[in-house]
């Protein structure tokens, strides 16, 4: 069942990468997969009036007419409607007008967009999927202390609909209630493709490429190894050292995970040979030790931000920035430009360094510039790196601005 509600889809195809030299020469003029359409989708699904700490059940309705917009609620901020600043006359009339139930959520605005909580493992954060096909069973990336290994007989999943599919099962594994099995495994089931897909605010034309992303996820395992080095005292060990033996020594420690994404995957695909092929009764069982990983370690996002975001370099980007930004410090944080090149491309290509850099910075001042008016960073004037510095959160626990609708 869906997790929150359809919002509107602004779909545009990724930028490449890596580029070619004479592409990465114009990047400072331009960003490829940027691009915003204007045509804006019409919301669907609605759910019952949110209230907090209550669970709800998502209505299954089919699509609305266009919707009249109420007027725009004073205390909205860059673009957030907070539902409780209209008088409840004018939700009345809002919902008379528009035949749907009260308390659907709608923006001031008909180019506004709600905006929804969604969650990603703080591990895809720092070492995310690949950002394109790599057409291979098996795919390495290594951050600082955090190595993934993913692995996948079915190839490995991957780019913006690999992104989005797995923001998507990290919210259910994060919100599971009711649906969190005595194993600890959570059970997802969907109607439809098309319940699926409007849970992503993702249009049906997209059902080819999240069906192959589910795919490729229900076979996928990840391991990852977290290293992590202190300088200790020998008397912490004296097990394995003399007592008269003082000094410090080198403690490193590695943890090493091996997770399955989902235990088992069933639908039923109804063929008639006349109209398209349907897939429905779906029934996703997410897997125990994923399910313990989310709970633990998972990062909170705007998903219609992160779904609006056309490259899947452009959505590790803006992930990384919100979970970043919680530990910097008054004076800033600066990072080189290698160490984000090689973190965000995955590879590293020393005659291509710059010209990449440039891409990232172009795709960071969009981020800015679109969906993140108040981070603050600074670019070195010769491109040696980024400096960060702390900038006001826009992910705070109890936004009201933020609507998470869940049936668990």
């Amino acid at each position: 069942m869906p997790i929150f509600n359809e919002g509107h889809n602004l779909d545009t195809e990724e930028a490449p990468w890596p580029l070619n030299k004479s592409e990465a020469q114009n990047l400072h003029e331009s960003v490829p997969g940027y691009s915003l359409t204007k045509n804006i989708e019409q919301p669907i699904p609605s759910h019952p009036r949110q209230i907090p700490n209550v669970q709800y059940t998502i209505q299954n309705t089919q699509p609305t007419p266009l919707l009249h917009t109420l007027p725009k609620s004073p205390d909205s901020i860059s673009g957030f409607t907070d539902r409780d600043s209209n008088p409840k006359k004018l939700h009345d009339r809002f919902d008379s007008e528009n035949n749907l139930p009260f308390g659907f959520e709608a923006s001031g605005e008909s180019k506004e967009l709600i905006k929804y909580r969604s969650f990603i493992p703080s591990i895809f954060i720092s070492a995310a999927l690949p950002l394109r096909d790599v057409k291979k069973q098996v795919f390495d990336r290594r951050y600082n202390n955090i190595t993934l290994h993913l692995n996948s007989p079915n190839l490995v999943p991957y780019g913006k609909y690999g992104r989005l599919l797995l923001s998507i099962l990290t919210t259910h594994a994060v919100q599971a209630k009711n649906n969190l099995n005595k194993d600890g495994t959570i059970t997802i089931t969907y109607s439809s493709l098309q319940e699926l897909l409007d849970e992503m605010q993702l249009r049906k034309q997209r059902g080819t490429d999240i069906m192959e992303q589910l795919n490729r996820f229900k076979s996928a395992t990840f391991i990852y190894e977290d290293e992590n080095i202190s300088i200790t005292q020998k008397s912490l060990f004296p097990e394995y050292f003399a007592e008269s033996d003082r000094g410090l020594v080198q403690a490193k420690k590695l943890s090493i995970r091996n997770i399955m994404f989902i235990d088992s995957l069933q639908y039923i695909e109804l063929d008639d040979s006349i109209s398209d092929k349907r897939n429905i009764s779906f029934s996703i069982v997410l897997n125990n030790k994923f399910v313990d990983l989310c709970k633990r370690h998972s990062v909170p996002i705007d998903y219609t931000v992160y779904k609006e975001i056309s490259s899947a370099m452009g959505k590790d980007l803006y992930a990384w920035i919100i979970y970043r930004n919680n530990s910097i410090g008054k004076d800033g944080i600066f990072i080189p430009r290698s160490s984000m090149v090689a973190q965000f491309s995955g590879t590293i290509q020393s005659d291509q360094e710059r010209a990449n850099f440039k891409y990232i910075i172009d795709q960071v001042r969009q981020i800015k510039a679109k969906y993140y008016p108040d981070l603050r960073f600074t670019v070195d004037r010769d491109y040696l790196g980024i400096t960060f510095y702390k900038s006001p959160q826009i992910m705070q626990p109890k936004d009201p601005r933020y609507v998470l609708a869940t049936n668990i």
